[in-house]
């Protein structure tokens, strides 16, 4: 059990934000993690082309003069290459060290493909990388480097609110 505050909606904006522990404020670094779902049961992940990094999903850092649903919809864009649809939902927030994470999901397009090589845009560190992208089924729960799979239990909520 995690000793931060969390939250099922989304709140504070790019760059460091103060989040409550244990009675003391500590910086953090927001960012932004994505859960893309195709037919109710897979999960879209990747891995890097040229090393070893651990399966995936797509994540970035909130800029300071973003909200956290447009950095969702701009690392959607810079890391996979798809562009957000309507289906791309606020799924709530926890933290992970000295990150919080702003959690989506959203409904691959039907016209997604089974797998896919892209090159990273942007200006992040990860700019001109290339990833590996495919679908694995969400049960069993996928294993994700870096705890990213701790936010796959937020999918349950999806239609219940």
């Amino acid at each position: 059990m995690s000793n931060f505050l969390c939250s099922r909606k989304p709140w504070g904006f790019g760059g460091l934000t103060r989040v409550a522990k244990m009675n003391r404020i500590a910086d953090v670094i927001a960012k932004v993690v994505l859960y893309i779902i195709r037919s109710r049961n897979e999960l879209l992940v990747f891995e890097h082309v040229d090393v070893d990094a651990g399966i995936q999903v797509p994540k970035g850092t909130i800029e300071s003069d973003e909200t956290p649903a447009h950095a969702a919809k701009r690392e959607l864009f810079e890391e996979t290459g798809l562009r957000a649809n309507a289906s791309l939902h606020a799924l709530g927030t926890l933290t992970h060290y000295d990150e919080l994470w702003h959690l989506y999901s959203m409904t691959a397009n039907a016209d997604a493909p089974n797998e896919w090589v892209h090159k990273v845009s942007g200006v992040g560190d990860d700019n001109g990388m290339q990833f590996r992208f495919f679908w694995l089924p969400l049960t069993p729960t996928p294993r994700l480097i870096g705890g990213q799979g701790k936010g796959l239990q937020f999918l349950e909520s999806i239609g219940e609110e």
